[in-house]
């Protein structure tokens, strides 16, 4: 009991440090960029920018209607890790506020007054594409396209291209809803939305994402050479993939004290974005060591063939 209660003190003290260190943001000002205040725009997607607060790990962006001492809606109340965010709003007057936070303090709110008019022309207007994200990998052929609506649309274009936006469509597809779901082949996609009217219809948005249905070859381990002898405590593990993925590659590395890499033997399991690794140790003995690589749609290629060397 008595071995409890240490380990719960130090728990509560390495806690407590934490926030000792944490910056108190009470102070700290935060600087509003767009839009400009008082703002009246006919532009229903407004994207909502603000500079970076020191020691700060997230913001939280409210938006509400008409204002903050008279709230009838929120139509947006999230917290962010990022200073940028994209929203469409209904015509109408709104009050938007910012706040920076950290685990043990927050600023105060930083609020501007935005106006949207009504305008049934959507030749300027922009569709929000909310999934797929750009760049996003998918390793299942089912994809669902989801967008914002716009108001004074009453319904929406749906385009898919192959490769780039120049190309022909593949895919086109008019909808009265805010998603649709289409089976696509591996390969690379450009998507956009147009919102139509009777009057008008807005310029599309793109976005790039990649079906993937294909695993990666398993990394060829490259030094420190098989059963060679090191000198230290330290080896620069490095590895090659022998073709390059359609998306995005990170590799496991497995090192441990034996060739059947045990969990009980196990020294080290790192999860990196290159393809190097610098190895550090105070055992002493023959390490083992193997990668197995991972890509952005999830695809896992085999484990490589394992190395050994021996830090002396």
């Amino acid at each position: 009991m008595k071995r409890i209660s240490i380990y719960l003190m130090i728990a509560l003290l390495i806690t407590a440090c934490d926030e000792v260190f944490d910056k108190d943001l009470s102070n700290s000002k935060l600087n509003l960029v767009a839009p400009n205040d008082a703002l009246v725009s006919t532009k229903t997607t407004v994207t909502f920018l603000w500079d970076e607060v020191d020691d700060a790990d997230s913001y939280k962006l409210q938006i509400v209607s008409p204002s903050v001492d008279t709230i009838l809606s929120m139509p947006l109340d999230i917290e962010l890790t990022t200073n940028k965010h994209e929203v469409t709003l209904n015509p109408g007057r709104y009050n938007w506020r910012v706040k920076a936070l950290n685990s043990s303090s927050e600023t105060k709110w930083f609020t501007r007054k935005l106006t949207i008019l009504d305008n049934p022309d959507l030749t300027d207007q922009e569709v929000i594409l909310s999934s797929p994200g750009e760049q996003s990998a998918f390793g299942y052929k089912k994809i669902k396209f989801k967008w914002t609506k716009l108001p004074n649309a009453t319904k929406y274009k749906v385009i898919i291209k192959t490769d780039e936006w120049t190309q022909d469509p593949i895919f086109e597809s008019e909808t009265v809803y805010d998603t649709i779901t289409n089976t696509l082949d591996e390969g690379k996609y450009v998507w956009g939305v147009v919102a139509i009217n009777d009057i008008s219809e807005s310029q599309p948005q793109q976005k790039t994402f990649f079906i993937d249905l294909t695993a990666p070859q398993k990394p060829t381990l490259l030094s420190p050479a098989n059963e060679s002898t090191i000198t230290g405590s330290t080896a620069m593990l490095t590895w090659e993939h022998p073709i390059a993925d359609a998306t995005a590659i990170s590799d496991s590395i497995y090192i441990s004290k034996d060739l059947a890499f045990t969990s009980s033997n196990s020294i080290e399991k790192v999860k990196v974005n290159s393809t190097s690794y610098n190895f550090s140790s105070t055992y002493k003995g023959v390490v083992y060591w193997k990668v197995k690589s991972i890509d952005k749609a999830g695809n896992k290629s085999a484990f490589s063939e394992p190395f050994s060397f021996t830090l002396e």
